[in-house]
């Protein structure tokens, strides 16, 4: 419970003025959690030894989500913006350059459907357990 419910009712306070403590005590802690929280995840993501590597994969996962949905971030933006033709088409490209590279490599996006697969096959072998 919140320490305005316990005020209020030690005061001996009537339900609006309990509500209106204990609402703007909630509304100040919820704040305060929510930037101390910010500010120790920050300061926890720089002390990791490849923070920079952490943050520019944060980074690529948010532009290739914008891009599956047709939206782009121009360098110095904060919005997203609709992709041009041609920057949809270079998408596509790359796409199906990384889709290639990795049928030709099955090394390289060893994937959990591949070691599903493998897991399954050495099941099926005589002798395995």
């Amino acid at each position: 419970m919140n320490a305005s419910v316990f005020l209020g009712r030690s005061r001996s306070w009537r339900p609006l003025p309990l509500a209106l403590t204990t609402g703007t005590g909630l509304i100040m802690g919820l704040q305060l959690g929510f930037a101390t929280g910010a500010y120790s995840g920050y300061h926890s993501v720089k002390d990791l030894p490849s923070s920079q590597y952490l943050i520019s994969l944060a980074k690529d996962v948010r532009m290739e989500f914008l891009a599956a949905r047709g939206q782009v971030i121009d360098p110095g933006q904060c919005r997203p913006r609709s992709m041009t033709e041609q920057e949809k088409f270079e998408y596509q490209q790359s796409l199906q350059r990384q889709e290639r590279r990795l049928n030709s490599d099955p090394e390289m996006g060893h994937s959990w459907d591949t070691h599903q697969s493998s897991q399954q096959d050495a099941k099926d072998q005589p002798g395995s357990t």
